[in-house]
């Protein structure tokens, strides 16, 4: 596996230590490049760095404004991890400008201090390729929740999104530790539930009606849900949901 590591600033250098160290313990062979590039200060190097394409993953981090991910996401074809940096408040700036998306450009997200979460995840899919279990994909939602209307909209959009990504999809009540799952989940207590406390390699889609996603204050809510743990999207955005498993199963498989 050949993973780049981007951060927007040497002084993130001891969050990017903790990932490549981490990285080097799960996967000892696999090819691993640091290098500390802004999307602000260095474009024209970074458009430089994305375009040699010898990578199969990219975790990219940033604080404050933190478009470093999105900006990565938005120029390769293979799947980006984006690592909020607590360079200000609390990184709640850097979180919502790496989970907060738009549909079709997905980044897929932890928490603030989850950097190894990233590690983790990038490895799971790829001890799971190495057994040819990557698919089908799990739709995990709870019973009580696929009764709300926004559920059953942010259901259909991962259907539709599936099939025009010729992905299996599978609905369930729960996860399986060693299956591909998307997890629709509304609170922490969802994500205990729905997964039996197990972060395997799932990624999660933050399931909130129409008049709490619109609430400025309800970003607090999000920032803790999203520090749950694991690897989310946006908020409602089954789209990424499935645009991001489809990159990075199609990375681990070698492509289509």
């Amino acid at each position: 596996m050949r993973v780049l590591v981007l951060f927007g600033s040497q002084s993130d250098e001891s969050v990017a230590a903790r990932v490549t160290c981490e990285l080097k313990r799960l996967g000892p062979d696999d090819s691993i490049d640091l290098c500390y590039l802004s999307a602000h200060r260095n474009p024209q190097q970074l458009h430089e760095r994305l375009g040699k394409k010898d990578f199969d993953v990219v975790l990219a981090g940033a604080g404050l404004a933190a478009h470093l991910p999105g900006v990565v996401a938005s120029l390769v074809s293979v799947p980006v991890l984006g690592i909020p940096i607590d360079a200000a408040l609390g990184g709640m700036d850097a979180l919502l400008a790496i989970l907060q998306m738009p549909a079709g450009v997905p980044v897929l997200t932890v928490g603030v201090g989850g950097e190894l979460e990233a590690c983790h995840f990038v490895h799971r899919f790829k001890q799971l390729a190495g057994t040819g279990q990557v698919r089908p994909v799990s739709l995990v939602v709870s019973a009580v929740a696929k009764n709300y209307e926004y559920a059953g909209k942010v259901i259909d959009k991962i259907k539709n999104e599936a099939l025009a990504c010729n992905m299996e999809i599978i609905e369930k009540e729960k996860t399986q530790m060693d299956a591909p799952a998307i997890v629709l989940a509304a609170t922490k207590r969802d994500v205990q539930l729905l997964t039996n406390d197990h972060l395997g390699p799932y990624i999660f889609v933050p399931l909130w009606d129409e008049h709490a996603s619109k609430s400025p204050s309800k970003a607090f809510e999000l920032y803790e849900l999203v520090k749950s743990g694991g690897v989310w999207v946006g908020l409602n955005n089954g789209r990424n949901a499935v645009l991001g498993m489809h990159k990075i199963t199609t990375a681990f498989q070698g492509g289509k």
